[in-house]
């Protein structure tokens, strides 16, 4: 994945305006884990990955969350296409639970992981920007210590 960010569909200097299908998608597990580890979700399609945006698509099945705990150096947005996703942000607490048609927008440096408690799945349009995670980083840092107990707003 590392050469793909920041450079899908293209690198920074050769941007120009086209069109990318589902098909075209770079697909990753949003876990880590491997595509088709029980209760995590994996399929997670990058649709863009630029120098000053990323955006993608992902889908949480029933019963399962997305880990690690993740965080970026650029605002994140999510905004639920379908069902309901319990999002927890291990550093404050905070528990969040949105659901279809709700956008939930997490500020840069905010830390934060998911569940999907529902029978249906979820999926969740999400853009970064204007960074992920930095120059020549590619995956998020090891969430520094135990989390704290979790309360709803």
């Amino acid at each position: 994945m590392s050469e793909k960010i920041g450079n899908f569909p293209f690198p920074a200097k050769e941007k120009k305006p086209m069109l990318i299908t589902k098909e075209q998608a770079f697909v990753l597990p949003a876990s880590g884990k491997p595509l088709g580890t029980p209760y995590y979700s994996n399929l997670s399609h990058l649709f863009v990955s630029t120098d000053k945006l990323h955006f993608g698509i992902f889908t949480v099945p029933p019963g399962s969350k997305y880990l690690p705990e993740s965080v970026h150096i650029g605002d994140e947005v999510y905004w639920i296409l379908k069902g309901t996703i319990t999002q927890l942000n291990p550093e404050t607490g905070q528990v969040t639970e949105a659901r279809e048609g709700d956008v939930v927008w997490q500020p840069a440096g905010a830390w934060h992981f998911g569940y999907n408690f529902t029978n249906e799945e979820c999926v969740l349009l999400y853009a970064i920007a204007p960074e992920i995670y930095g120059k020549g980083v590619t995956h998020a840092p090891t969430f520094p210590t135990k989390h704290k107990l979790f309360k709803a707003d």
